[in-house]
């Protein structure tokens, strides 16, 4: 029998994933027969595949390999290093990027480029099972701010509250035409998964974006937007549907040159964090990613200048 600590990435994960994830090559019902006959045990005594671990509690289990969240996974960065221009924010736990357009937020395949995994390599990841994770995706074609906890409580933290709406994600975004000041719009969205793409629906998944008009030079609007639901391409839907579509969106707009626009002209501004005592020091705190250049070069040419 081995005994292992458990650490903070094991804190509240169920017993049957903590087996998993650090005895992966073991056949499923080899782990399940022994957490059946009591060989697998949480501070001495027998254990349920459902209960949920503790830091700093004693897991006893018949394997003689080491388990792969006992590895060291990430290693310090050399001091004077400098990040790459695409990292906002490079904290204890979180690391916050401005994801160009173009780049995948995750992998789409084995060893596939991505965001996450040239935070990998920049983090130098060894082999334990928990790896940088995106809190939340970006379409590959929109630029901006993405979350990245560096160790699983933070990944849950931020996953709990992104699913109860306490993050405030804002996006810009330019669109053919003016529509008025401020608005809601409201359409029902349903996905059609052949096509990637959304319909409207109203028996679909009720979604909510709010917007606001920064600047407009008669023909083209510089809009913020809050997606208070956070639909697969909600943004690109909503404001389609109600006429201002996103400039260089060929899949819900009209085509337009793609010197014009060779994207959809959507980027996701600023982050905010809410005030939460289980952030610690990240609480309250906002990250805001600039202006990508193709937006801020239709806003020159165009004259149109904007408030914030």
């Amino acid at each position: 029998m081995e005994e292992h600590r458990l650490g903070a990435d094991q804190a509240g994960r169920r017993i049957d994933r903590i087996l998993k994830e650090g005895w992966p090559d073991v056949p499923l019902g080899a782990r399940m027969k022994a957490l059946r006959i009591g060989l697998v045990r949480l501070e001495g005594r027998k254990v349920s595949c459902d209960e949920r671990a503790e830091a700093g509690q004693v897991l006893r289990v018949p394997w003689a390999e080491a388990p792969r969240w006992g590895v060291p996974l990430v290693t310090p960065a050399p001091e004077g290093r400098d990040d790459p221009p695409w990292v906002l924010f490079r904290g204890r736990n979180l690391l916050v990027a401005d994801k160009p357009a173009g780049w995948l937020t995750q992998p789409d395949r084995p060893g596939g480029d991505s965001l996450v995994t040239r935070v990998w390599e920049l983090e130098g990841v060894g082999e334990g099972s928990f790896r940088p994770a995106a809190a939340h995706r970006l379409d590959r074609n929109t630029s901006g701010v993405v979350l990245l906890p560096l160790t699983a409580p933070l990944l849950r933290l931020l996953a709990d509250l992104l699913r109860r709406r306490r993050l405030r994600k804002t996006y810009w975004a330019l669109v053919a035409g003016v529509p008025p000041a401020s608005g809601e719009i409201t359409l029902s969205l349903r996905k059609l998964e052949e096509e990637n793409r959304v319909v409207e629906d109203p028996r679909g998944d009720q979604a909510l974006t709010r917007y606001r008009l920064l600047g407009t030079d008669g023909e083209t609007s510089l809009l913020e937007l809050d997606l208070v639901t956070g639909r697969p391409h909600q943004a690109r839907a909503h404001l389609a549907f109600s006429g201002f579509p996103i400039l260089g969106d060929r899949k819900y707009a009209p085509p337009v040159p793609a010197s014009a626009a060779p994207r959809p002209l959507l980027h996701a501004r600023e982050v905010v964090l809410p005030e939460d005592p289980a952030l610690e020091d990240l609480a309250g705190r906002g990250f805001t990613a600039p202006l990508p250049e193709d937006m801020a070069g239709v806003l020159r040419r165009r004259g149109i200048r904007y408030t914030l």
